[in-house]
């Protein structure tokens, strides 16, 4: 990721649209992400730094978990941007889950730039212990 340099403009202000918003350009980017068995399932780990969370979309089909999320690039009044990134991000991941995956009860949170996603196993599906007599 690029270093973002700002410095204070006094004289020109940021190039806008005809719709009075920021020119900004949007990039599409697959988020990294981790997945890690835990009790009772999976556990899926997305990083998505400075989202914001209104354009959070999860959602699962069949067996297909689908995510995205925007990220917009914004600058304090009277800056401009000099070098970096100016492009605004668009996060896109589709997973393919198991079909042991119970997709009723897939649960999500965000919290400092991570989605945290639990999949839990089908109560069928998990192992279990036999008692032996």
């Amino acid at each position: 990721m690029e270093t973002q340099v700002e410095t204070k403009n006094t004289q020109s202000p940021v190039p806008v649209t005809a719709d009075d918003k920021p020119a900004t350009k949007m990039r599409r980017v697959r988020p990294e992400y981790r997945s890690f068995q835990v009790e009772g399932g999976w556990r899926l780990e997305i990083d998505l730094p400075g989202i914001d969370r209104d354009t959070l979309a999860l959602d699962v089909e069949k067996l297909t978990l689908s995510l995205k999320a925007q990220r917009h690039h914004k600058l304090t009044d009277g800056y401009q941007l000099v070098k970096g990134d100016d492009q605004s991000i668009s996060y896109e991941l589709a997973l393919q889950i198991g079909s042991d995956i119970d997709a009723e009860q897939i649960t999500a949170a965000y919290e400092h730039g991570v989605l945290a996603v639990n999949l839990p196993t089908k109560p069928e599906r998990r192992p279990r212990s036999i008692e032996v007599k």
